[in-house]
């Protein structure tokens, strides 16, 4: 389910009419809470993804009934609901277990049925981070280069994000030579911050001049996650291209 939408389930009674109305309680609990109560989940019950809090999802119990029928089977349904929260985060579960002791039936109920289900929320506030251009240009000793991350996506108010920016080798120009670290350009700072309200932050680049007549160069600059903060989807890398500016003519006056 993803984040915000509800949910229904069908609650199924199987194998025998009623005379008399059967009432079951259904409980949404956090993974904390069906630990500390001690409810069994079934041997085939998925991994759990990270767990998700009471303010994520509806934590109403819900009783449900079935009413007397000559019928061997019937499906009640039951909604269970998601919060929204505006926040870029991985997805979360919940539990929706069947608790049947608490309604008072469970000595009349055959189990074999599934008793618990695995709700997990798939988040919608999707942050991608990567750079406005994929090829840059720039002429070596020329104007400092302005080269901006933009994010799109998610919520600006809501959180800041820890950006790396990696440098690598590739051969680009036209020429195909590959620029060099502290010779060709500094990298200032690799870890860049993305405040909560920016939709755009400058990568702290610098070309340098190394005053020798020699091919374009380039290189590659990537997005990566940071390991700290909020995660986000990479943008493409771009391509650094640096157009030499020691050219020397040589011919009769």
């Amino acid at each position: 389910i993803t984040e915000g939408e509800s949910l229904s389930l069908q609650l199924v009674l199987n194998g025998k009419k009623i005379a008399v109305p059967l009432s079951v309680l259904v409980a949404p609990l956090t993974y904390q809470q069906q630990e500390a109560m001690n409810l069994t989940l079934p041997d085939d019950f998925p991994d759990k993804p990270t767990p998700a809090g009471l303010e994520d999802f509806g934590s109403g119990s819900q009783l449900v009934t079935f009413e007397p029928s000559a019928s061997t089977r019937q499906e009640q349904p039951v909604v269970t609901t998601t919060v929204d929260d505006t926040v870029n985060e991985p997805a979360e579960g919940f539990i929706v277990y069947l608790m049947l002791e608490d309604a008072g039936v469970s000595p009349y109920v055959d189990t074999h049925m599934r008793t618990a289900v695995l709700v997990k929320i798939a988040d919608n506030d999707f942050v991608t981070i990567g750079f406005e251009q994929n090829i840059y240009l720039y002429r070596e000793g020329g104007e400092a280069p302005v080269i901006n991350l933009i994010r799109e996506g998610g919520t600006l108010s809501e959180q800041t994000f820890i950006v790396m920016v990696i440098a690598e080798a590739e051969a680009g120009g036209r020429e195909g030579v590959v620029a060099l670290a502290g010779e060709d350009y500094i990298l200032w700072n690799s870890t860049v911050e993305f405040p909560s309200s920016a939709q755009s932050v400058q990568v702290p680049l610098q070309l340098l001049d190394d005053l020798a007549p020699e091919n374009d160069e380039a290189f590659v600059l990537r997005v990566s996650q940071s390991g700290t903060g909020p995660t986000f989807t990479s943008g493409p890398p771009a391509l650094i291209s640096i157009h030499d500016n020691d050219v020397v003519t040589i011919g009769f006056e």
